[in-house]
C-alpha cells in the first residue's frame, strides 16, 4: 500500500499525466486548423442567376467564380428557345465553396421525338 502511495505522490507519473494531456490538446487543436485549410471554413462564392442564359454564357460566367456545371437533364418549354436554361441548382443567391459544381436544365432543341419499343409482357 505505501509504495502505491509513493507512485501516485511521485513527479514521474504527474510529469507523465502532464506531457499525455499536452500531447492530447494539441493534437486536437492541430487537427481543427487542418479542418478549417482542408475544408476552406468561411470561403464561399454566391451563385449567380443563370436561367435564361444559353450554357456558353453561362459557362463564362461560372468559370470566373471557379465554378464547373454539369447538365443533367432537358425539357421543352415553349416558353424558353432551344438552348436555354430552364433550371439551375444550387438556385441563384446561394453561398458555395470553389469549385463545386452548378447542376443544369437545358430547353431542349428542337421536338425530336424518339421511338420507344413495346415491352409489354416483358421482364
Amino acid at each position: 500500500m505505501r509504495t502505491l502511495w509513493n507512485f501516485l505522490k511521485s513527479k514521474f507519473l504527474w510529469l507523465n499525466i502532464l506531457v499525455a494531456v499536452l500531447l492530447a490538446i494539441a493534437l486536437v487543436w492541430g487537427t481543427f486548423i487542418w479542418l478549417d485549410r482542408y475544408t476552406h471554413h468561411g470561403e464561399s462564392v454566391e451563385v449567380p442567376c443563370i436561367t435564361g442564359m444559353y450554357v456558353e454564357e453561362a459557362d463564362l460566367i461560372l468559370s470566373d467564380l471557379s465554378l464547373g456545371y454539369e447538365v443533367i437533364d432537358s425539357v421543352y418549354l415553349r416558353s424558353l428557345h432551344p438552348g436555354e436554361i430552364a433550371e439551375q441548382s444550387p438556385a441563384a443567391g446561394s453561398f458555395v465553396k470553389k469549385g463545386r459544381r452548378i447542376y443544369l436544365t437545358v430547353n431542349r432543341n428542337g421536338r425530336r421525338m424518339v421511338e420507344v419499343p413495346m415491352l409489354a409482357g416483358e421482364s
